[in-house]
């Protein structure tokens, strides 16, 4: 299953078209289309708003743990182009600080860009990256629901410095109209890669390796599957079973894989040559 969230009704709307999406029923508190394994959700505007159609979309959707997870839709930007399109390399909540870092996993010819999640729209554009009201209650939801390889969040820009910020829902359209290519090319590389990792994920026989030895409670089975899933898929095979002299407890267990995942590249297609130079990140 792949799920898209976006923000506005404009922006559903050329997607919905391109995919064939059927509005699906009963209605329920967020308006939902599907086709097939594909499905799409409308949150209105604001991280909040978002984070609760994620969470409602995952409940609609069988709760399958690999799911694939896209937020598309407009931002602003200090200097890219407007109708370009972006992934965002770092997503930055303004309110609380934070930020999260999508991995490097798609072979698409996109603009990569730190992106921040504000409550109110941006106008001034301090900093060298894109600004959105909804990447980071997207992002830190839907990597709950699914491994963080699979969440990513595509940006059409659609206002900078010089522009009127001030749009028409046939302008949102319009923008995302045009860049459906890019769209659908990010759709079918992370639908591809939902289907890699499900064939890949550990089979449980090998995550009781782990349980004889510790006590993992439920949550922390969940992040050890998980783990398991995400080595497996980046480098074809998994490390022996630490001794309980290296991991004294589940704890340590966990963060003893994060260290292993850490380790690993990030990128499972790292472009090369003249892909590379075409795909360096912006700094803010």
């Amino acid at each position: 299953m792949t799920n898209l969230v976006v923000a506005l009704q404009a922006e559903a709307g050329p997607i919905i078209e391109a995919l064939d999406l059927v509005q699906d029923r009963p209605a329920g508190i967020f308006p939902v289309y599907c086709n097939g394994s594909l499905s799409l959700v409308v949150s209105g505007i604001g991280r909040t708003h978002c984070a609760a159609a994620v969470t409602h979309l995952f409940h609609r959707t069988a709760q399958s743990v690999d799911q694939a997870w896209l937020n598309i839709g407009i931002a602003g930007h200090q200097q890219a182009p407007i109708g370009s399109v972006l992934l965002a390399s770092r997503i930055t909540e303004h309110a609380s600080g934070r930020s999260w870092y999508p991995p490097y996993v798609l072979d698409v010819k996109l603009l990569r860009s730190p992106l921040v999640t504000v409550d109110e729209p941006e106008r001034h554009y301090p900093d060298c990256c894109a600004y959105d009201m909804e990447a980071s209650g997207f992002y830190q939801i839907a990597c709950r629901c699914s491994t963080g390889e699979l969440v990513q969040s595509l940006k059409i820009i659609s206002d900078n410095s010089g522009s009127d910020l001030d749009l028409t829902a046939d302008q949102i359209s319009l923008l995302i109209a045009d860049q459906m290519s890019a769209i659908e090319s990010t759709v079918g590389q992370l639908s591809d890669l939902s289907r890699v990792l499900d064939t890949v994920r550990p089979l449980p026989d090998l995550s009781s390796l782990y349980l004889k030895q510790w006590h993992f409670t439920v949550s922390q089975r969940h992040q050890l599957t998980a783990l398991l899933s995400r080595l497996k898929a980046r480098s074809g095979q998994l490390p022996a079973v630490p001794g309980t002299s290296v991991c004294q407890d589940a704890s340590a267990v966990l963060t003893w894989l994060e260290s292993k995942l850490s380790a690993l590249p990030v990128n499972l297609s790292a472009p090369q040559g003249a892909e590379a130079a075409d795909r360096v990140e912006q700094q803010p």
